[in-house]
């Protein structure tokens, strides 16, 4: 069968000779996920194969992957990482302190893969900070009824569904890693400003589920804490395509071609009724000032500007 190596969520590799593993894959899988791995790669020679709810997938995807899609480097102080310059850290400190989690979340975090990025211990408390807020935001969820029956059709509930359609589209089709971060992390906020929308605990359960490829360890603690079990076991979360669509869309308003104010309106407005509306702004009439208006141009649901 070959080499056989094995990735878990504990940034532990380990490479063994199939002849001195007498199991076979499947059963191998079950023994690494029995240890706490909560995602688990597996390469039989160059065939990448993932353990996806109890059976194993082949990943073709990757082919599409070439070197230069993953070869950002890290700098610190303005000089790539390397020993000769002696800036280089060990992420054993970091970890030993804040954990591994955390320690995955900022190297995904800190911008695309393929592209250079600086290490800022102040970037790392951010992360920090993001967990510690989304422990303290979950906990209060769990806190109440748990919900019975369809999700109710509330703003939190759409951009639930929102996040997860985003991030699913950016891991699986972009191989984008550090923007889904940011959409939960943007989730949690819409949480914590509105604890009591009726959805709200539906909520925090999709920013559990979606930042579990991050962060497995806290994310299966607060999915326990939801009184759940085996993060790891569940299926991906699914959107609803009826929950995608937005209440409202900002649309800047530019007096010759400057941004004097931004609306939040339907995305249905007619255009005749967008320009009403943009012109009775009273940030904008400061600069109309009276004036004639040679050209509007507006693109629907996006922008309105007044050519003078």
């Amino acid at each position: 069968m070959g080499d056989l190596e094995v990735r878990s969520a504990e940034l532990v590799a380990t490479t063994v000779l199939a002849d001195e593993v007498p199991l076979a894959i499947d059963e191998l899988c079950e023994v690494m996920v029995g240890r706490g791995a909560s995602d688990l790669h597996v390469t039989v020679g160059s065939e990448p194969v993932i353990r996806v709810n109890g059976r194993l997938e082949r990943l073709t995807e990757f082919a599409r992957l070439s070197p230069d899609d993953t070869q950002g480097m890290l700098y610190r102080d303005g000089a790539k990482m390397s020993k000769t310059k002696g800036n280089t850290i060990s992420p054993d400190e970091y970890v030993e302190r804040y954990g591994a989690d955390a320690a995955r979340l900022y190297l995904l975090f800190i911008g695309p893969v393929e592209q250079d990025a600086e290490w800022q211990d102040s970037g790392f408390e951010g992360i920090v900070r993001f967990l510690n807020r989304l422990w303290r935001i979950v906990l209060e969820q769990a806190e109440t009824p748990a919900l019975e029956g369809a999700v109710p059709d509330t703003p939190l509930a759409r951009k639930a569904h929102r996040t997860i359609a985003k991030v699913t589209d950016d891991i699986g089709r972009r191989f984008a890693l550090n923007t889904p971060i940011a959409a939960v992390m943007e989730l949690a906020n819409e949480i914590q400003a509105a604890p009591d929308d009726p959805a709200a605990r539906f909520a925090a359960e999709t920013a559990v589920s979606l930042i579990q490829p991050y962060g497995a360890h806290v994310a299966e603690e607060l999915w326990e804490r939801l009184g759940h079990e085996r993060l790891w076991e569940e299926p991906w979360p699914v959107a609803d395509p009826a929950f995608l669509g937005v209440d409202t869309v900002e649309v800047v308003v530019q007096v010759d071609g400057k941004i004097r104010d931004r609306l939040h309106v339907s995305p249905d407005m007619p255009d005749e009724e967008l320009v009403a509306l943009a012109r009775a702004s009273d940030r904008v009439r400061s600069y109309l000032d009276g004036g004639e208006v040679e050209r509007t141009v507006v693109v629907p649901g996006k922008l309105v500007n007044f050519v003078t």
